[in-house]
């Protein structure tokens, strides 16, 4: 209706124009908007066809809620509101008057948002919004509402919204003066898709994300500002549309920064996914320096038709340096199709996390066929004709087909019967092999190791699998067999073995949960404790190998008397499976760790417990350093060096690479 009318009066004469727009069958809202549209067309100022910043103010103050009605910036300003005393004016925008203010109680500093008192009733339902939407966000990188009323002046009631003064730059601005890496600028990114995605979970679309709307306070901290267009997914005081005032064909927003679907006008497909567009495109303008669609000297019917229908630039098309996952987190944020775009801004800042910590993306590249759809669907012509032509060669080759077809199934099956011949022969030496082995096998049960050893060096080199090594592997050369009188020490694995400093003890634990005592010169068994329900993991002899501590996966850590096997206290104050224990050189102090993100250790005087460290991952292994003044900590991919006597972190390393033996035991 606003485009039919607007064309219209265009082609009436100056001098009837205004009486003839007066009488038009419309509605006041739509004659007074195609009023403001015809005086901005009859400016003298041709803004459409200067360069890029001053195209996108023309596309700010047309495609936003800048194109309202407000009141001239020279009515005079009253000198307190309310509790407010009124310093000096911000600025103006569409939702009213911005004045710097300081209030009586508590004494501070604060941005008053006024409205005009000659500004229009829709605008007047806008504030009210803003104060509704911004009222329900408590987030530290969104700009914080103190208080939203209305207060008596000399010139009438006049609404206001109380907000944090925030004293910052324009996010671009700051990134390119403090010239911040990539990491610092993505990071910002980040953080601010944490305070969308705050603002979504709350049910606010914010519709007019850009970076002046972003200012970043000098510590570095982004704050989110401007929520006055923003969209209400579930509000009693909208309509069904869930925007306030928006109706089908009212673009809201601001046009570079604005989704393909926005820019359609229908606010029934707007959702957070719009936002995850704005933000993409802000993330390649902090990067790059550059917008995805060059909008510079394009009319707004042009612009609209460019994000319709163009593909926004690659990163990596602007710098090879962007190639990879980064180039895909900002691609896929950059959709034209919202359900390929991240689905909420919290997911598009996880990936840029994911990114920076080196760790792998959730997002993918676009896939062959998706690529290809929206390329047909962008060169239909071109596509049609490709399609022809393949045809026509196709129809071509299908003779010249048929006759190679012809002479590889010749060939195929000469090259099958060389295969047999050589399967055959194959099968032949897997034969002799496995005899081989078998009779090495054979040998070993019945103790003949010369035979055995003669068998396996029978195999030539190159034919030795893992059969042939693991029979290697079991000719026995040992000096002493422990028990001596016994085939098995223990039913199940054994895990961890421990002499004694003169070598005449020999303790063990195994997986059915016991611990074991053995004389080394006699080959046997001196004492068998089943100290646990579950897996013994790891023991560990105090100095004076007076006891014995025992580590299961039960959780428990039990300390058992060298010398009888008898129990002498259990603990279960880890609070998980334990994998790992050690004796401080004084014997003053055990410590453990397993399945947990944390170690302990106890007082072995009185046996209370202290939690040493949070780790970020299981603590798979912790030990005393040599010198007893520092405890190490192992996780599968880090290591941390910790103070023996205050606990506190002394350092920690991320390993590059994964040891497989460090914290490995059987579930």
């Amino acid at each position: 209706m606003v485009e039919q009318l607007f064309h219209q009066a265009a082609g009436w004469p100056d001098s009837e124009r205004e009486a003839r727009l007066r009488d038009a069958d419309a509605e006041t809202a739509v004659i007074e908007r195609v009023a403001r549209m015809l005086r901005s067309d009859a400016a003298s100022d041709p803004l459409l066809d200067q360069p890029f910043p001053v195209a996108t103010a023309i596309i700010d103050e047309l495609g936003s809620d800048r194109a309202m009605p407000t009141v001239s910036g020279s009515l005079p300003h009253p000198e307190q509101i309310g509790e407010y005393r009124i310093l000096e004016v911000l600025g103006h925008g569409g939702m009213g008057i911005v004045y710097l203010a300081e209030q009586a109680r508590p004494r501070r500093m604060v941005a008053l948002k006024v409205i005009p008192r000659l500004a229009a009733r829709d605008l007047h339902r806008r504030f009210e919004r803003e104060a509704q939407v911004l009222g329900a966000l408590h987030h530290s990188n969104i700009a914080q509402v103190y208080e939203a009323g209305a207060a008596l002046t000399e010139d009438g009631e006049r609404a206001f919204i109380a907000m944090e003064l925030v004293k910052g730059t324009c996010i671009t601005d700051y990134a390119q003066h403090h010239q911040l890496d990539d990491a610092r600028r993505l990071g910002m990114i980040a953080t601010i898709c944490d305070a969308v995605n705050h603002a979504h979970q709350r049910g606010v679309v914010h519709r007019d994300l850009k970076p002046h709307n972003i200012l970043v306070l000098e510590d570095g901290t982004p704050k989110v500002l401007d929520f006055g267009v923003a969209r209400i997914v579930d509000a009693s005081d909208t309509d069904s549309s869930g925007t306030l005032q928006t109706g089908v064909g009212q673009i809201i927003g601001t046009i570079p920064y604005m989704s393909p679907e926005q820019v359609e006008g229908n606010p029934h497909r707007i959702d957070t996914r719009a936002d995850v567009y704005a933000l993409g495109v802000l993330c390649f303008e902090l990067l790059t320096g550059e917008l995805p669609l060059d909008l510079r000297g394009r009319g707004i019917v042009e612009a609209i038709q460019m994000l319709r229908e163009r593909e926004p630039r690659r990163l990596e098309a602007i710098s090879r340096a962007y190639r990879g996952d980064l180039d895909t987190i900002v691609g896929k944020a950059l959709e034209k199709e919202r359900d390929h775009r991240y689905q909420s801004a919290g997911e598009f800042g996880a990936d840029i996390r994911r990114f920076l910590r080196h760790e792998p993306i959730v997002a993918r590249p676009a896939s062959s066929f998706y690529q290809m759809r929206k390329f047909a669907r962008r060169h239909k012509p071109l596509v049609i004709s490709a399609l022809t032509l393949l045809l026509v060669i196709l129809g071509g080759g299908l003779t010249s087909t048929a006759l190679y077809i012809e002479a590889e199934t010749a060939r195929r099956s000469a090259a099958a019967k060389e295969v047999d011949a050589r399967l055959q022969e194959q099968e032949a030496s897997w034969q002799a092999y496995t005899s081989g082995l078998a009779a090495a096998e054979a040998a070993i049960r019945t103790g003949n190791i010369a035979d055995a050893r003669r068998q396996l060096n029978a195999v030539p080199v190159h034919e030795r699998h893992w059969e042939w090594y693991h029979l290697s592997g079991r000719l026995d050369d040992s000096l002493r067999h422990i028990p001596s009188d016994k085939s098995r020490a223990h039913k199940l694995t054994v895990k961890h073995l421990q002499y004694t400093t003169d070598g005449t003890r020999l303790f063990s634990c195994a997986d059915e949960g016991v611990v074991v005592a053995w004389d080394v010169v006699n080959g046997t068994e001196l004492w068998r404790t089943q100290t646990h329900k579950h897996w013994t993991h790891d023991i560990a002899l105090n100095p004076d190998e007076t006891l014995i501590a025992a580590a299961s996966q039960d959780g428990w850590l039990v300390v058992c008397d060298a010398a009888t096997g008898e129990q002498v206290v259990a603990l279960n104050d880890y609070g998980g499976p334990l994998a790992s224990v050690d004796w401080s050189a004084d014997g003053a102090t055990v410590i453990a760790c397993g399945r947990k993100p944390w170690a302990i250790r106890w007082n072995t005087e009185t046996w209370e417990s202290e939690r040493l460290i949070e780790t970020a991952t299981n603590a798979n292994r912790c030990m005393f350093t040599p010198d007893q003044r520092s405890i190490i900590v192992l996780e599968l991919d880090a290591v941390t060096r910790i103070d023996a006597a205050t606990g506190a972190v002394l350092a920690s390393q991320q390993l590059d690479f994964m040891e497989s033996q460090v914290g490995a035991f059987d579930e």
